[in-house]
């Protein structure tokens, strides 16, 4: 490789990391900030270090935050099975071409589109014309339309590159349609599936615009909100938000480290199946 060629690889590399600094960082300085004494502030300089904060966390917040956390957990999940059950069928809809297929990807994505609090106010204003008091549906109706979009492109990407003479093999060989998608097709795209769920968990789990509007029950961003406007602001909240990211990677590894352990041993099955 050419020195220029190294010159340029290099730059780019440089580039990823200051990337990563940004994306990054506050979570960092989030992280780092909340482990001050009880004197600490929201910004540096640290004053002292140890778990004041941490501790206040548990002990009083807990308090505050208990049942808006547990209502965002309800609908997070909710909204990451019923946005991954639905991507799955529009995209083998889209796939397939199916009659009117060719509205669906325009019609999915104009959820991105449409800004945040004009899809909650359109939510709202509708459960309101069918005189029902908009609360939990309203909310999990409206967060599942904002992590629709993203699912379903996942989705795409991912049936992009399964080959569907696999499925022909399986239909050839007397495998009804059923069969084949659940015994065949099902253990292929699953990542997939588990990625569309992840992302429809993490969009409503952080979703805050979408929601103030149709429900008067608390999420864990709108009491955050709620706390941020009325309280002051002390690093507690700073181990609230490293809590939860940890939590976030945790939930993530547990999903994901079962399917990349079952996809290495299936490649050694068919190594050691090539070998015979």
């Amino acid at each position: 490789m050419s020195a220029r060629g190294r010159w340029f690889d290099r730059l780019l590399g440089l580039y990823f990391v200051v990337i990563l600094l940004f994306l990054y960082g506050p979570i960092l300085v989030m992280a780092v900030l909340s482990f001050q004494g009880p004197q600490g502030g929201m910004t540096f300089p640290m004053r002292g270090f140890g778990f004041h904060w941490w501790t206040r966390l548990f002990q009083v917040r807990a308090s505050e935050l208990q049942e808006a956390i547990l209502r965002s957990l309800l609908v997070a999940v909710e909204t990451g099975v019923i946005a991954a059950a639905f991507s799955v069928v529009i995209a083998f809809a889209y796939r397939r071409r199916l009659p009117g297929s060719s509205l669906l990807l325009p019609i999915v994505l104009l959820a991105l589109m449409t800004p945040g609090i004009l899809l909650g106010l359109g939510m709202s204003l509708w459960w309101r014309i069918l005189n029902f008091q908009p609360g939990h549906l309203a909310l999990l109706g409206v967060h599942v339309v904002w992590a629709l979009p993203f699912a379903f492109l996942v989705m795409i990407a991912v049936l992009n590159r399964f080959d569907p003479r696999v499925e022909e093999s399986a239909r050839d060989l007397g495998a009804s349609e059923s069969r084949t998608f659940f015994e065949i097709v099902l253990p292929i795209i699953w990542p997939g599936i588990l990625s569309a769920a992840l992302f429809g968990f993490t969009l409503s789990l952080n979703e805050f615009e979408r929601s103030v509007l149709v429900t008067s029950d608390n999420t864990l961003p709108l009491q955050l909100w709620a706390m941020l406007t009325v309280q002051i602001i002390e690093p507690d909240l700073y181990a609230l938000g490293t809590l939860t990211i940890l939590i976030t990677f945790v939930i993530v590894a547990a999903l994901f480290i079962p399917t990349v352990i079952g996809q290495f041993r299936r490649l050694g099955g068919r190594a050691e199946a090539g070998e015979e």
